[in-house]
């Protein structure tokens, strides 16, 4: 969760700093439903390259604002300053998991996937990830279906055939070594 203050901002001459009058602090939070309120109004994958505009900044603030009374109008008063904690929060992974890229595993043809609420949420249901996950930190969540995915793609990969010729060595030489035969 993420606090941050908005308010009038003005200039303190004596101490020759910004500062936030009349603040009300609000607390946030990056989530799949904040996600999913956020795509419900603009119609377009959160998850894509193309750069918010004002409005759709001021209204992820809105979706993703807990504090409860908010009073209208108050994300038009995020400093700067504030906002960029916000661009922090949003980019920080918010976990000490990371994932290697397979250089040699075959690229699915065409473009990649467009990833919006409705897909994550039926990753959420295939891995059987309770449904109150879509309150974690939204980067904490695609986190955890990743893991998911890399797992089940490991445990449903083929050997090869080098894989395969050792593993029948390796049998070969326990079942030799559990009757005393020579070959």
């Amino acid at each position: 969760m993420l606090e941050i203050f908005a308010g009038d901002e003005s200039y303190d001459d004596e101490n020759e700093k910004f500062v936030i009058t009349n603040a009300v602090k609000l607390q946030l939070e990056h989530s799949l439903v904040s996600v999913s309120k956020w795509e419900s109004k603009f119609k377009r994958a959160f998850l894509s390259d193309q750069p918010m505009t004002e409005e759709e900044v001021l209204y992820l603030l809105t979706s993703m604002c807990l504090t409860p009374n908010t009073p209208p109008g108050i994300f038009y008063k995020v400093p700067e300053s504030q906002l960029e904690l916000v661009r922090e929060y949003l980019d920080d992974k918010q976990t000490a998991t990371f994932f290697t890229d397979r250089g040699n595993a075959p690229r699915p043809p065409g473009r990649p996937q467009i990833v919006t609420s409705e897909l994550i949420y039926y990753w959420m249901i295939s891995y059987r990830i309770p449904i109150e996950a879509e309150n974690w930190n939204f980067n904490r969540l695609i986190t955890l279906i990743r893991i998911f995915d890399e797992k089940s793609q490991s445990a449903n990969r083929k050997m090869t055939p080098k894989e395969v010729a050792a593993h029948q060595r390796q049998l070969n030489q326990q079942r030799r070594a559990a009757s005393g035969s020579k070959g």
